[in-house]
């Protein structure tokens, strides 16, 4: 399922589109914002092509979110 979200990924950051990336934690899940953040930057070091992350990863309540876009 992550290979299927890396390609639609990298296909929308080809258009030249911004790619917002949102990991939901649900229950005791919440308890580890800090590992879902490194899921959320293993992700974005994956994508097949350097991108520009705007921002910080930010954690807002249970969802961790990024925004990124291709690196010109």
């Amino acid at each position: 399922d992550l290979e299927v979200r890396k390609a639609q990924t990298e296909k929308f950051l080809e258009k030249g589109h911004k790619v917002k990336i949102e990991l939901r934690l649900r229950g005791r899940e919440k308890a580890f914002g800090e590992a879902a953040r490194t899921i959320v930057r293993t992700f974005i070091t994956n994508i097949g092509f350097p991108t520009l992350t705007e921002g910080p990863i930010s954690i807002m309540g249970g969802t961790v979110s990024a925004l990124i876009s291709k690196k010109h």
